[in-house]
């Protein structure tokens, strides 16, 4: 989290991040993105 913002940071292979255009490790998302990704992984389960 930065500046009250949810980050996700990607691998990019084994022992690689992903770095994004602007140079950074990491991608803003919204909180009800994760909170669908969770829903959907619990009804994997």
């Amino acid at each position: 989290m930065r500046s009250g913002r949810i980050r996700f940071v990607f691998q990019d292979g084994i022992g690689a991040m992903k770095r994004f255009a602007d140079g950074s490790y990491s991608v803003p998302v919204e909180e009800s993105e994760v909170m669908e990704l969770l829903e959907e992984l619990r009804a994997i389960r």
